[in-house]
């Protein structure tokens, strides 16, 4: 299993996603998690769907900070044992 982490300060431009898209291309991940997102829900269903990755847990961002979003494929078991705006605790 790999894991992909990136501090991408913002998905709601369509260069990140590019960029995002080419690394996991490359590198072939079976887990991603991404910090600083500033993105909603639904845009980040659009990346799981365009990244094609079967899960995500996302935290929201709070006032100004960013936020963070894991991804992972069917292949790897993850179960969410805790989250907050500052961690997310994976079994």
């Amino acid at each position: 299993m790999s894991c992909l982490v990136w501090n991408c300060r913002g998905l709601g431009n369509h260069l990140a996603v590019q960029e995002l898209v080419k690394m996991i291309q490359a590198k072939a991940p079976s887990v991603v998690f991404l910090a600083e997102i500033l993105a909603d829900e639904a845009r980040l269903d659009y990346v799981k769907d365009h990244i094609q990755f079967d899960k995500k847990f996302f935290a929201p961002r709070v006032n100004n900070g960013g936020g963070f979003v894991l991804y992972w494929k069917i292949c790897v078991e993850i179960d969410i044992e805790s989250s907050s705006v500052n961690h997310i605790d994976v079994i």
